[in-house]
């Protein structure tokens, strides 16, 4: 089983290292950037530790509710910081520019996720925001402005988040100016000479149930043997999250209904939900793999997750002791995410017409 060592440095990672006393991944190591940057990369922007932010995301975000202001800052500085990156070639032009929204994780899987992304670079204006956008939203300024001075004349935000029932994805939506409320702290909103839109999250397509059942045949053996069981990120909020496993519920019935494996089952770890809250799931997530083994059946874990590094090497913590096979890859890694941005993009330009 591959293993990766670089640690996804989530809130709730951070605040369970923190209270067992553990180490938490330096901020120099997430914040690692090459030195010179690479063509039309921007550099990293500090978080904004200002009193009033710190408000702000203390009343947003349960985890920081009643967190003294220095472990607050602690954490913070320990998430990678948000930058954009230019990647089309100079002569690359085209009507729509895609910015495409995500997460971060590390230097690594970042370089991993620009490769990924250089077919839709080649062939029209793409630039990447990374990070959360929780204290700023410069980096999807810097990159819309990259952008526009290419001269597209629409920017297409590309969310491929696992649904539209994210926080991350609301403060994204308050910072492009389609929403009037962030959901963590208010920064400055993108200004822009062309229009901005923004896609759907991936919700229930066919399209990416495929990559999870393509991830799921590549380590079987046997599916009339085998269990599934499909674990995603999910939302640090528990109404969020019971919308967001109802999306999830038909990815799974997808792939149960395209294959032979005996059950297809999904959950999310909410990753970043309060300790008790991740700690429950963790439970649940390791009682659907026991009680998998004790119909005698073979166990494959396929992770929802878009990047190559990020939350696996966690979620191979919490079925310690139990016998298991797991995919590493992220969605990200499969021909199908490419061929979702083109169709998601197309289905926004399409309804921005009908209006």
């Amino acid at each position: 089983m591959r293993r990766h060592h670089k640690v996804h440095a989530s809130l709730a990672v951070l605040l369970v290292g923190l209270a067992l006393g553990g180490p938490a991944l330096a901020a120099a190591d997430v914040n690692f950037q090459p030195d010179p940057l690479e063509p039309g990369r921007h550099p990293m922007i500090p978080h904004d530790h200002s009193e009033a932010t710190t408000a702000e995301l203390r009343a947003n975000i349960p985890v920081f509710a009643t967190m003294p202001d220095n472990l607050l800052h602690m954490i913070m500085n320990s998430m990678r910081a948000d930058y954009a990156w230019y990647i089309s070639p100079a002569q690359t032009r085209g009507r729509v520019g895609l910015l495409v929204l995500n997460h971060g994780v590390s230097e690594p899987s970042d370089q991993t996720f620009r490769s990924r992304m250089q077919p839709l670079a080649q062939r029209q204006p793409t630039a990447i925001a990374f990070g959360m956008a929780m204290t700023t939203g410069q980096a999807l300024q810097q990159a819309a402005d990259d952008l526009n001075a290419v001269g597209v004349e629409t920017i297409v935000a590309v969310d491929y988040g696992t649904s539209d029932h994210r926080s991350l994805r609301r403060q994204w939506q308050y910072i492009l100016g389609l929403r009037e409320q962030p959901a963590y702290a208010k920064v400055a909103r993108v200004t822009s000479r062309a229009p901005l839109l923004m896609t759907g999250s991936v919700n229930d397509s066919p399209l990416v149930a495929q990559i999870l059942l393509d991830h799921a045949r590549e380590l079987s053996r046997d599916e009339a043997r085998e269990a599934v069981v499909i674990i995603a990120h999910g939302p640090e909020d528990n109404t969020d999250n019971e919308r967001d496993l109802v999306e999830l519920g038909k990815l799974a019935t997808w792939v149960k209904t395209a294959s032979r494996f005996a059950s297809v089952e999904a959950l999310n770890i909410q990753d970043d939900a309060p300790p008790p809250v991740r700690a429950a799931n963790a439970r649940a997530f390791r009682a659907k793999v026991s009680d998998a083994r004790a119909r005698g059946q073979d166990v494959i874990v396929v992770p929802y997750v878009i990047n190559v590094a990020g939350v696996q090497p966690k979620l191979q913590k919490d079925l310690a002791g139990l016998e298991f096979r797991f995919q590493e890859k992220g969605i990200s890694e499969h021909p199908n995410f490419l061929r979702w941005i083109d169709q998601a993009v197309a289905e926004t330009l399409a309804r921005a017409d009908r209006r």
